[in-house]
């Protein structure tokens, strides 16, 4: 018994020690190293899990410096929980983006029906606005056109009123007047100063209705933008030059604009007062007289044979006014009265018009013998407050081209 236990024991021993030769022990220092690193090398060449938890249980006791590598089929489970566990964070993850996407979706409604609620609001009073906006233009632009109208109608019968009047005057009077001037034959009557309304409704009368203010502020509408500073006649050049005797500024109409109906209404109502034919007159001149501005006497006739070349000589004046509210500015003929009369405030010896919007002053600066009046000295007296405009037509021997 005993002896078979021996040779049992010495079996072992010797088969204990042929696998500790065949493998071979680890030195001490591979053991720390091994210890160190927490896993023993497989023979096969895979690397053991050293951090991993499922290693680590595997150990053969807690003091054991061996560790037992887990097998392929375990690793596998191992990576198929962990993937697992993945995918149910990833679901999470997921259902969590689904809600706050359903979320966002539900705050997105809500804000669209508040911009309708408030884009209802807003255009509800804006489409009241403009429909009462629209119904007032409309209204305007009816009472515009009715106006315009009515205007036209008035130039219109206007114009066949004038027309009729000169129909009605002694024609061979006329003809014979002219052909008089033509001549230079005839006495040297005293200058006719006679002052007239632009704009009548019946003959010799004197209206201070809308049509007559709106002829004067048309008149300075289109002369506002245009003006520029007045000039006098050179008697050497015939040229317009500025001069200290005249410090008002003004403009003279294009001539297309003597087409229009109201100028041409004007002009034909000069023609008639005047008795001299329309295409004698040179355009119209409009002027403006600031404070202390003035025109000093002077005669509207030519000095020099330049300008006489074209029309002859300028036989009469219309001087018509087109503002009110002026002291001062009187038109003043000092050799056409022996009385006393206000001049910028002065008293002076002579005859003056005071300018009053829609009246005119019409004289004559020849005599029927074709010679210049010198009794037809004029001037502008100061403007002492306000504006003085007026619109000047001097008319001449013969038609101008």
């Amino acid at each position: 018994m005993a002896t078979a236990i021996k040779v049992v024991f010495g079996l072992l021993t010797f088969v204990t020690i042929g696998m500790i030769i065949g493998t071979g022990l680890p030195s001490s220092r591979k053991m720390q190293q091994i210890q160190a690193e927490g896993y023993l090398p497989l023979s096969t060449g895979i690397v053991g899990w050293g951090n991993d938890k499922e290693a680590a249980l595997l150990r053969l006791g807690l003091s054991s410096t061996i560790m037992v590598t887990p097998t392929l089929s375990q690793r596998a489970d191992a990576v198929d929980e962990k993937i697992g566990e993945v995918e149910t964070r990833l679901q999470t993850i997921e259902h969590k983006f689904d809600l706050q996407e359903t979320h966002l979706k539900t705050i997105a409604e809500k804000i669209g029906a508040q911009e309708t609620t408030i884009e209802r609001a807003v255009q509800a009073p804006v489409a009241g606005v403009l429909e009462v906006e629209r119904k007032r233009t409309k209204d305007v632009l009816a009472r515009t056109t009715t106006r315009l109208e009515e205007r036209i109608d008035r130039f219109r019968i206007e114009h066949e009123r004038l027309a009729a009047i000169e129909r009605e005057n002694n024609l061979k009077l006329r003809e014979e007047i002219k052909k008089t001037i033509a001549r230079g034959q005839g006495t040297r009557p005293p200058p006719v100063i006679q002052p007239i309304p632009i704009n009548v409704e019946a003959e010799g009368s004197h209206n201070q209705g809308n049509g007559e203010n709106e002829e004067c502020d048309y008149l300075r509408a289109i002369a506002l933008p245009r003006l520029q500073v007045s000039t006098v006649v050179d008697t050497k050049t015939g040229k317009g030059v500025r001069s200290e005797v005249r410090t008002s500024s003004g403009m003279f109409l294009h001539p297309d604009e003597r087409k229009y109906p109201l100028i041409e209404a004007i002009e034909k109502r000069i023609s008639v007062y005047s008795q001299v034919p329309a295409e004698n007159g040179e355009l119209i001149q409009v002027l403006r007289y600031e404070k202390d501005q003035f025109y000093k006497p002077h005669h509207d006739y030519f000095s020099d044979s330049f300008n006489v070349k074209r029309g002859g000589q300028r036989v009469a004046t219309m001087l018509m006014y087109l503002s009110d509210n002026v002291e001062g500015g009187e038109t003043y003929f000092p050799m056409a009265g022996s009385g006393e009369c206000s001049c910028g405030g002065k008293m002076v010896s002579g005859m003056s018009v005071k300018p009053l919007k829609g009246d005119a002053v019409l004289f004559w600066s020849m005599g029927l013998d074709g010679q210049p009046d010198p009794r037809s000295l004029h001037g502008g007296c100061e403007v002492l407050s306000g504006e003085k405009w007026s619109a000047t037509k001097w008319m001449r021997q013969r038609a101008l081209a």
